[in-house]
């Protein structure tokens, strides 16, 4: 596999084929969707790595009020975004960033192990540890606080499984190490949380724990279910054919394809343990989840918010009516987005009264 020189960081391993590898043009056409981030690497607690990250900072004028760091969901990226041609619509991440950076908050937003322009083996979690996803998560909240003055305040966010691993990380930083916390953490805000999944039987569940996932951790086999249909992922039909084109090598992300068994193992532990945290978890948060959200059902979400003890006037769920698993690419976006904020900006105001 050839070596690659980005944005200034040079022989970066990163595991696409040269024929594919998005050119200067790609790269530049996406800054222009992403409202230009500035680009930066941060180092893997996995191996040394190098994990590529975008961050959009609001525009000069316009007070920082607070710090947002984002994580994709699994076979994404941090450059998850469209413009559509039939309205001129921005979805996903080109419409977060510039919706949160006119409300003065910073977004920062990462490229999993082995996602988008970092390194790692594709599309894999390492062993089925979801917890180096977790401390890598963790480990770049500390990048983007020090970016900053002390104090300013940081919410952790993601999507799907990326929002699973903003919990897991949030509870760290609640119980375990508050050595590692931002000192201005004010909690975390999660977009279809991935709390509960079609999970196999029991046997075929502990088949996969116990002997298919150790032996062969990489492998896809040809009876691997599909995570999401295309259909009950995205709503509106050009969002979904986007997503979905397979003629786009980019090799960035996967969206839409089977896990490999390693991949497949991580995703389960990551939920089950998330199920056993929900009764000590502390910490506000906020929930946008669709009701008709087919392949992370918000009955997970629905058990946070019952089970934790964080106080009932900082914690929400938006139950978005209608609503599938891609919120962001759907035609409500911009209010399941500003609803987000509302919730933010109430954490924000509440910190400020308090200092």
């Amino acid at each position: 596999m050839p070596r690659y020189n980005l944005w200034g960081h040079t022989d970066l391993d990163i595991e696409i084929p040269e024929d594919i590898f998005p050119d200067e043009t790609f790269r530049n056409e996406k800054d222009i969707l992403f409202d230009n981030p500035q680009h930066g690497y941060f180092e893997s607690c996995h191996e040394g790595k190098k994990l590529h990250y975008r961050k959009n900072l609001p525009p000069k004028g316009t007070p920082l009020r607070a710090i947002l760091v984002w994580q994709h969901g699994i076979h994404g990226q941090s450059g998850y975004g469209m413009r559509c041609s039939s309205d001129g619509r921005y979805c996903d991440m080109a419409l977060r960033v510039r919706m949160m950076n006119a409300k003065g908050i910073a977004v920062y937003a990462h490229d999993q192990l082995g996602h988008g322009f970092s390194e790692g083996e594709r599309f894999y979690i390492p062993n089925g540890d979801w917890r180096i996803n977790r401390d890598d998560l963790i480990r770049f909240a500390r990048v983007a606080a020090d970016d900053h003055p002390e104090g300013t305040p940081l919410i952790l966010a993601g999507d799907s499984y990326g929002g699973c691993l903003a919990f897991h990380a949030a509870h760290v930083f609640q119980t375990e190490q508050m050595e590692k916390a931002p000192k201005a953490f004010l909690g975390c805000a999660l977009n279809c949380p991935a709390f509960e999944g079609d999970m196999p039987a029991w046997p075929v569940l502990s088949t996969l724990r116990y002997i298919l996932a150790p032996m062969f951790p990489r492998w896809t086999p040809f009876f691997m279910p599909h995570p999401i249909t295309a259909e009950r992922c995205w709503k509106e039909a050009e969002p979904r054919e986007n997503y979905t084109d397979q003629s786009k090598p980019d090799g960035l992300s996967k969206g839409g394809q089977p896990f490999c068994l390693g991949t497949a193992l991580g995703l389960i532990s990551v939920i089950e343990s998330a199920q056993e945290l929900f009764s000590t978890f502390d910490v506000p948060f906020h929930i946008n989840h669709g009701s008709d959200d087919y392949g992370v059902p918000y009955r997970g979400s629905q058990q946070l918010l019952k089970q934790s003890k964080t106080p009932t006037s900082d914690k929400e769920l938006n139950i978005v009516a209608g609503g599938y698993h891609a919120l962001f690419s759907q035609l409500d976006a911009d209010d399941t987005m500003r609803h987000e904020i509302e919730w933010m900006e109430k954490m924000i105001m509440k910190r400020l009264e308090k200092s």
